[in-house]
């Protein structure tokens, strides 16, 4: 659409890559987060390398932060590495492949792409990185600014907030981490192919611990080691979250600031390892320590 760029031949070249993986009994979706372009400096400003899905970590609301990056060793590669998620950037698949796993319209925004994720798992889909260079996206954009769906919302009086955390609750239940009677999974649903387990195991991910494996975390190509005994891979799993404070001015006791610190009681330590680590920037994090009353033990 008009944020991408293609390359040229790149419907021939995705074709080949799919039928590939056809012809080994694979029932394929190339999925991508794409390498960047910038459109006031293109072609010039494009990544000349091929980016991948990459786990960082579970958000506390139950979904994952899936980041893009370099797609590690793609030079040697001659086919396609499988993936653990999908992406909202780029999918190539059959075309039953959009009939059969709608888009959820309950999904405000965060979570799409894990909802599918699972759901066409469980359906019997397989995953692939694409190995060459054939879309590139501009996912920052400054014109942009200001006309994004929550922007809308907002300017209509709509609660967006209270659509997301609706998702977020309908996702949880799709990956059994929380029970709902109220949420409707029917159309969306996961499927009989294969089980939720089935892809916990295949991509080192336990969603009602939100925990993850080593080589998850190191994001080495799936499937993840086979661990046979139940408990031991119970045990194998590690934690991670990303957390995001939101502060508005109306929360705010004075109209301007220099700057603004937010420190977390729990995070002394934290802070006492950065300004060891940091050196150069040792000075500014004892002074917001000093600033909030805090003490290194």
């Amino acid at each position: 659409d008009s944020h991408h760029r293609f390359a040229q031949d790149w419907d021939v070249t995705l074709i080949d890559m799919h039928k590939g993986l056809e012809e080994k009994g694979y029932k394929p979706i190339l999925a991508a987060y794409l390498p960047l372009y910038t459109p006031l400096n293109d072609p010039e400003g494009r990544s000349m390398e091929p980016w991948q899905q990459q786990f960082a970590c579970f958000y506390p609301h139950g979904t994952i932060f899936i980041r893009p990056g370099l797609l590690q060793g793609h030079q040697f590669m001659t086919e396609p590495p499988m993936s653990r998620f999908l992406s909202g950037h780029f999918c190539f698949a059959r075309s039953e492949w959009a009939r059969e796993i709608r888009h959820d319209p309950d999904i405000y925004f965060s979570g799409e792409e894990l909802n599918l994720t699972v759901r066409s798992y469980t359906h019997g889909y397989d995953m692939f990185h694409p190995h060459k260079l054939v879309v590139w996206h501009s996912t920052m954009r400054e014109e942009r600014s200001g006309m994004l769906k929550w922007d809308d919302d907002s300017k209509l009086g709509i609660n967006w907030w209270y659509k997301q955390e609706y998702a977020r609750k309908k996702i949880r239940c799709l990956l059994r981490a929380e029970e709902d009677s109220n949420i409707d999974l029917t159309g969306y649903d996961l499927g009989t192919v294969r089980t939720l387990r089935d892809y916990e195991k295949y991509a080192g991910i336990h969603f009602k611990k939100k925990s993850f494996q080593k080589h998850t975390r190191d994001n080495k190509f799936p499937p993840n080691p086979i661990i046979e005994d139940e408990q031991e891979w119970e045990d194998s799993f590690m934690f991670s979250f990303y957390h995001l404070v939101n502060v508005t001015p109306d929360q705010l006791p004075a109209k301007d600031y220099n700057f603004i610190l937010d420190a977390i009681k729990q995070s002394i330590r934290a802070l006492e390892y950065a300004s060891n680590t940091l050196k150069d920037n040792r000075s500014f994090i004892l002074d917001a320590i000093k600033i909030n009353g805090l003490t290194l033990k």
